[in-house]
């Protein structure tokens, strides 16, 4: 995987302080693309795992729903 660059990075903080601020509500208003929401994704989604200490089913189920492939847990 390649390194994000700073502006990338910087987007990634305004997803999450987005969200920590304003909700999914102003998450979801967020134009975000392909590679910010897989970023935004993968930050999310491991620190649910960490959170529930286990992989979560219903990432999985979402991710083959969105794709149409395999969700492999980073």
């Amino acid at each position: 995987m390649n390194m994000p660059t700073v502006a990338e990075q910087a987007s990634v903080l305004d997803a999450l302080r987005a969200l920590d601020r304003g909700g999914l509500g102003a998450t979801i208003r967020l134009s975000m693309n392909a590679s910010l929401r897989d970023e935004v994704e993968g930050i999310l989604g491991g620190y649910l795992r960490h959170i529930a200490e286990r992989d979560l089913g219903s990432l999985r189920v979402l991710r083959e729903m969105l794709d149409g492939a395999p969700y492999d847990a980073k």
